[in-house]
């Protein structure tokens, strides 16, 4: 028969006598102490959690729901970071507002740049219509027929461009063989100088990036000043300028109002990230903007307020 049981756990042995006593007097003839092999663990799963762009996450382990022993431990996932994407410049109309570009990241929806909204633009009215959209102008006055006059002849040379003098509202107009040309959009010079086009009409409000059959000009009140310099934003993203024109050959780092960008071929991509240079050291560059909060080792160098020491 079996005395002194000890119950065996995951953690101990279990144990117990093994006692033979005469069937007749109960006098004891043996006693044999047995041992009993420890128990498994009960696995339990410990629940890990998913990285995000800006914290660390853990793999799922595994402990004894028993003993509390850990059986797998849980390893440290790296934060993803930033996944940035250029939200397009939506250009007012005269009948909807528009907004500037912007930068967002695609997995939690951080803005870097958020988009701006852009006023609606003036309706154009022409003949008691706007040229754009059809609405009717509340102020026109038809002007009173006058008798036929012959039909004036057509000059041999027909002028082609952007005009010279502006008309009475202030407004200069692109012509086509001596017409206003309402379809040409550009970058076009008068004696002034070179000018934002839009549906044949100079845009004194134009403030980006825009091209011509000479390169991609940035323009500050509709007109390119050769004198622009730094990193500015179009609807295709933003770019390196130099005398107000796209540098596409550009590959260092520069600055705006919003950071010192590392540029590739001309654009900020947002994905560039390690140690980069311009004329005033070396820089390290997280998704293509410069940290000056980094303070530690990167790929064996010291940096100190993100400059390379």
């Amino acid at each position: 028969m079996k005395e002194n049981e000890v119950a065996a756990t995951c953690t101990k042995e279990g144990s117990y006598d093994e006692v033979v006593y005469c069937s007749e007097c109960k006098t004891e003839l043996s006693r044999e102490k047995k041992t009993v092999d420890k128990l498994s663990h009960t696995e339990e799963v410990v629940k890990g959690k998913a990285a995000t762009c800006t914290e660390k996450g853990l793999t799922d382990g595994k402990k004894c729901s028993v003993c509390g022993e850990v059986l797998e431990e849980q390893k440290e996932i790296s934060a993803l970071g930033h996944d940035y994407e250029v939200i397009p410049e939506v250009i007012s109309t005269c009948t909807e507002k528009g907004s500037t570009a912007g930068v967002r990241c695609t997995r939690c929806g951080e803005y870097l740049l958020e988009p701006k909204e852009v006023p609606m633009v003036y309706h154009d009215y022409q003949d008691g219509k706007c040229t754009v959209c059809g609405a009717e102008d509340p102020d026109y006055k038809p002007t009173p027929e006058e008798p036929d006059e012959p039909t004036p002849v057509e000059p041999v040379n027909k002028f082609t461009g952007l005009a010279n003098e502006a008309d009475k509202d202030g407004n200069w107009w692109y012509y086509t063989d001596g017409k206003i040309d309402k379809t040409h959009t550009g970058v076009d010079q008068n004696k002034y100088g070179w000018w934002r086009v839009e549906n044949g009409k100079v845009n004194f409000n134009a403030q980006s990036i825009y091209q011509n059959a000479y390169g991609w000009w940035k323009t500050t009140d509709g007109k390119v000043t050769f004198k622009e310099e730094g990193v500015f934003q179009n609807e295709y993203g933003w770019w390196r300028v130099e005398e107000s024109k796209v540098n596409f050959n550009a590959q260092s780092i520069y600055q705006n109002q919003y950071g010192w960008w590392k540029t590739t071929d001309g654009k900020v991509t947002f994905k560039e990230n390690g140690l980069f240079k311009n004329q005033y050291g070396t820089w390290k560059v997280e998704n293509s903007k410069v940290n000056f909060d980094y303070n530690g080792t990167y790929q064996g160098k010291t940096i100190k307020n993100g400059k390379v020491q």
